[in-house]
C-alpha cells in the first residue's frame, strides 16, 4: 500500500509522453517522400498473387480484344449480350500456318451475330459450312457476358469488359409468368437456370431476316436448312423438340436467375432479339449468376 501511494498517488503528473517502439522491420517499400521506387525493389516484390482476374463482390471479369467486322457489326455490342468466341490458331498467318491470326484480337460474336454466321456461312462449293453441331461446337465457345466498355475512345476496334463469373445483367430472352407460348408452359423465375441450345431450322416458305445491325435483309429459300442459336428452358415444350430433332441436339448453361422482373415480354420482341442487336436492347433486364 505504501509503495502505490509513494509512486502513483503522491506523484500523478503525467509522463512525457515518451513511447519507445522498438525497432521497426527492414521494408521495400519507398515512401512518396523518398521518390520513385528502386528497379531492384520491383523486382522482387513483398507480395503476389496467383488469381489471373480482378475480383470484385466474387464476380470476376476478363477484357476481351474484339476485331471488328466489315460491316462493323460489333459496334452494337451492348451490356448483357451473350458471348461467343471464335476457336482459331494462335499466331500470326504465314505460309505454314494460313489459318492463323493476330493473337490480340477475337472475332466475337453475340447471339444475333451468331445466328447470322449460322445461317449465312458458306464452303468455297457452296454448301453451309455449320451443317452440323459437331463443327459449331470445335470453331465457337461461349465465353460470358458483356459488361461495358474497357476503351471508349477507340473508332476502330472494342476492348470489351466481360463476365465471366458472378452477377451480370442480361436480357430477357427467356418466359416469364407462363408466357411460354411456342417455348412451352414452363415460365422462368428467381433460382431458374436458363440455357441455350443448337435448333435445327428447315424453312418452310421463303422468308426475310434483318441483319443483326438492321441495314439489310437476308433472304431464306424454303426449304433452307440451318442450325439457329436458341434460348430454352429445361424440360419445355421446345426443349422436347429439339431433344429429338434430326443431328441430335446440344444445350448449355447460361446462369441461375437471381432477380426477375414480373412482366412477361413481347414474344415477338424476343424472337426479334435472337437475329436483331438493337432488340435485345428493348427488353427487360434479369440479374443472373454465371460460370464459365
Amino acid at each position: 500500500m505504501t509503495s502505490i501511494l509513494g509512486t502513483s498517488l503522491s506523484s500523478p503528473a503525467p509522463t512525457s509522453g515518451k513511447i519507445s517502439k522498438g525497432s521497426i522491420p527492414a521494408t521495400n517499400v519507398v515512401s512518396r517522400k523518398r521518390g520513385l521506387p528502386t528497379v531492384s525493389s520491383m523486382l522482387n516484390p513483398s507480395i503476389s498473387t496467383s488469381v489471373t482476374d480482378l475480383q470484385t463482390n466474387s464476380t470476376a471479369a476478363a477484357p476481351l480484344f474484339c476485331r471488328p467486322f466489315s460491316r462493323e457489326w460489333e459496334k452494337e455490342y451492348s451490356e448483357g449480350d451473350i458471348l461467343f468466341v471464335k476457336r482459331e490458331d494462335l499466331g500470326m498467318g504465314n505460309g505454314n500456318r494460313p489459318n492463323a491470326r493476330n493473337i490480340t484480337m477475337n472475332v466475337v460474336a453475340n447471339i444475333p451475330v451468331m445466328n447470322y454466321i449460322l445461317r449465312t456461312t458458306t464452303e468455297e462449293d457452296g454448301t453451309l459450312k455449320y451443317d452440323t453441331i459437331e463443327k459449331i461446337q470445335d470453331e465457337w465457345g461461349f465465353f460470358g457476358v458483356m459488361l461495358n466498355d474497357m476503351d471508349t475512345g477507340s473508332t476502330f476496334q472494342r476492348l470489351l469488359n466481360v463476365t465471366v463469373r458472378g452477377r451480370c445483367r442480361a436480357p430477357m430472352y427467356w418466359p416469364v409468368n407462363g408466357a411460354g407460348g411456342m417455348m412451352g408452359n414452363n415460365s422462368a423465375g428467381k433460382g431458374t437456370i436458363v440455357w441455350l441450345g443448337y435448333k435445327r431450322v428447315q424453312a418452310e416458305r421463303s422468308y426475310s431476316i434483318a441483319t443483326p445491325a438492321k441495314n439489310g435483309l437476308d433472304q431464306v429459300q424454303q426449304g433452307d436448312t440451318f442450325y439457329e442459336l436458341t434460348p430454352v428452358l429445361e424440360d419445355s415444350l421446345e426443349w422436347n423438340e429439339m431433344s429429338q430433332q434430326v443431328g441430335g441436339s446440344y444445350f448449355f448453361p447460361v446462369g441461375v436467375i437471381h432477380q426477375i422482373p414480373h412482366q412477361s415480354q413481347s414474344k415477338k420482341r424476343q424472337f426479334r432479339a435472337k437475329h436483331v442487336s438493337e432488340e435485345g436492347k428493348l427488353l427487360d433486364r434479369m440479374e443472373i449468376f454465371i460460370r464459365v
